[in-house]
Parts: C-alpha cells; sequence; structure tokens
C-alpha cells in the first residue's frame, strides 16, 4: 500500500465538494477479476529503456552468477540495471540471455528480486517466445506480468509490476530493454460524507509516486465508476485539483 496525502481545498464551491483526505491505495494490476484489461496510460505513458551489457564481460562476481544462473541459456547475454524505487538500494539487476531455440534473441530474463547479486537463487526465469513484427521485420521478445518488490523505507515493501521486452533488429541481440509499468495503486476515501474512488499511475516508471505522475478521483455513484476511474480519459496530472459532485 502507498500512502497518499492530497489536499481539495479547505472550502466548498457550488455543486461540487471540497476537502482533504489521507488514505492508504491498494496494489492492483490487470491480472486482478473485473478489473480492465489495460490501466489507464498504458501505451499513452513514458516507456523506459535499459542500457545492457555483455554479462560475462562485466565484474568477476557478476559473471559467475551469469554463469550459474544461465544454466538452460547460453550466449548472447546481457545484463542491466532497473532503476525503479527511491534510491539505489531499491535498484534491480536483471540478465537476459539467449537459449539454445533462439540464439540470437534474448529470451530469457533473470530478475535479482532479493538484490543480493546473485542470479542463481530468485527463482525460475521468464521466458519469451521471440515473434516477428509483421511490418518491421524486426523478431520482438516479451517478458509479461514481472512483479517486483520495491523497499520505500524500513518494514515498507510495495509490489510493483512491470513488462519487459526487446526488439532485435538485426543479426545481432539488441543492447537494450524496454520495461513500462503494468500495476497501479488505487482504492476508496470520504471527502465531506462523499465516497470516490482513487486511482494514481506511475507515469514516468519509477516506482516512486509522487506530482509528475497521474491520478483519478471519481464519485463512487457515479456511471461506471469502477471502469472509468482506470482509463485515461479520467487520468489528470497529479499536481492538479480534483473536484467531487456533492451528494444529494
Amino acid at each position: 500500500m502507498i500512502e497518499l496525502r492530497r489536499s481539495h481545498g479547505n472550502s466548498a464551491t457550488a455543486g461540487v465538494v471540497c476537502g482533504y483526505f489521507h488514505e492508504r491505495l491498494l496494489f492492483g494490476c490487470s491480472t486482478g477479476r473485473n478489473l480492465p484489461r489495460r490501466p489507464f496510460l498504458s501505451g499513452a505513458g513514458k516507456r523506459a529503456a535499459n542500457q545492457l551489457q555483455p554479462a560475462w564481460d562485466a565484474s568477476p562476481a557478476l559473471r559467475s552468477a551469469g554463469r550459474r544462473a544461465a544454466s538452460g541459456g547460453r550466449r548472447p547475454a546481457r545484463t542491466g540495471t532497473l532503476k525503479v524505487g527511491p534510491d539505489e538500494k531499491s535498484w534491480i539487476k536483471i540478465l537476459v540471455t539467449a537459449d539454445s531455440d533462439h540464439p540470437q534473441d534474448l529470451c530469457r530474463l533473470y530478475i535479482d528480486r532479493n538484490r543480493n547479486g546473485d542470479f542463481n537463487d530468485d527463482g525460475l526465469p521468464l521466458l519469451a517466445n521471440p515473434s516477428l513484427h509483421e511490418k518491421t521485420r524486426a523478431w520482438w521478445s516479451s517478458f509479461n506480468g514481472a512483479e517486483l518488490s520495491i523497499p520505500y523505507s524500513p518494514g515498507i515493501v510495495e509490489p510493483y509490476m512491470v513488462n519487459f521486452w526487446s526488439v532485435r533488429e538485426g543479426e545481432e541481440a539488441p543492447n537494450m530493454i524496454r520495461f513500462s509499468v503494468f500495476s497501479w495503486r488505487s482504492g476508496t476515501v470520504t471527502v465531506d460524507g462523499v465516497e470516490a474512488l482513487v486511482a494514481v499511475m506511475d507515469a514516468d516508471n519509477n516506482a516512486v509516486f509522487d506530482a509528475r505522475d497521474k491520478w483519478s478521483v471519481l464519485g463512487a455513484s457515479e456511471r461506471d465508476a469502477f471502469t472509468r476511474v482506470l482509463s485515461h480519459t479520467e487520468a489528470r496530472h497529479a499536481n492538479r485539483l480534483m473536484f467531487l459532485p456533492k451528494g444529494d
């Protein structure tokens, strides 16, 4: 859960409700039942690129971890760092490799989930089945629904879900992998007696929810509020004030 503080002003305006709320919002992702297939801003939000380097040309410790983790994988292999969370302690190293069925594509993704520099103790890798893009003739490897744990402060660790994908446009494996957030935070609040739905989206893919991101607020009684609050049409920059219709 992410604690959210937001001011709606301190006085009532004709036809709308203003007030303050201080609530905790819950993790949400598109695998949940009855949720939209895509959260708001997907496709419209920024996508982050992660520059990669050859895994076995890196430090001795990383070379050793890469060899152990990539059993079943093969060269080419690349490693990089996912820069998410409030500081460098929350950053996560990744390792991507080819395999015997796809010798030119980065189709196995290892995530150093416990941040100990060893890819051998984090469970099975995520697997991609490379597909050829009909128009560009590039090969895409997609890894969907990678759930990460982000430490925000001592004792507070939150889930965060992303999608990864790499694109091979020639004969050589790519030196870059891209990712975009695939989760959000949402919950309910009551402002001056009016129940509202709130959703917050990490628009800049850094796992930090602040004024540079976007949010949506709708009265719970409004038409299709549960679906609309997660749509890009209702999203506004988080530094924007939001207003609710007055109840009867």
